[in-house]
């Protein structure tokens, strides 16, 4: 990484080395909702507008740097795909039983939070937006049935 910019045998390595790790990494990732090849081309023009400082794991550097980009690929897409529907509000969410099951303690806006928030990866300030309410109470709701979950499954170990 320190020779990228000098020298080009070392921008080939480079490319020849992280280009398949990335593409696996992203695909495995985000289940084919981000493309790899194109996160790991993305990730490359980037690398030249960047100066890398110090770093001391340049492999889990590149998967972090790799899978940000895949995130906000994503949130961007996403939010285009939930700001289309009616009023900015987020229509019926489709669970497996066994996710129902599991998220059956939860009140329908706390499931929503939930769904938004770890499933599509949403922020919490995304997720207000996306639910026309306040950031603090999307905020407090979140803690509140992580809270619930986490006493739901507490109480299925006893």
């Amino acid at each position: 990484l320190k020779r990228y910019r000098s020298c080009p045998k070392a921008v080939i390595k480079l490319y020849e080395f992280y280009y398949p790790l990335i593409v696996r990494y992203i695909n495995r990732q985000f289940c084919g909702k981000v493309d790899g090849k194109d996160i790991a081309q993305q990730f490359f023009l980037k690398l030249f507008e960047v100066k890398p400082k110090f770093i001391r794991a340049p492999t889990v550097w590149v998967y972090t740097v790799a899978r940000n980009m895949a995130l906000d690929k994503l949130r961007k897409e996403k939010k285009l795909v939930y700001l289309e529907l009616e009023n900015n509000k987020i229509g019926k969410i489709q669970f497996s039983d066994k996710a129902l099951l599991e998220l059956s303690c939860l009140a329908e806006i706390e499931k929503q939070i939930i769904y938004l928030r770890y499933w599509e990866r949403f922020r919490l300030k995304e997720i207000a937006e996306i639910l026309n309410e306040k950031y603090d109470t999307v905020k407090y709701r979140h803690r509140i049935a992580k809270n619930k979950l986490k006493s739901y499954f507490e109480e299925d170990e006893k």
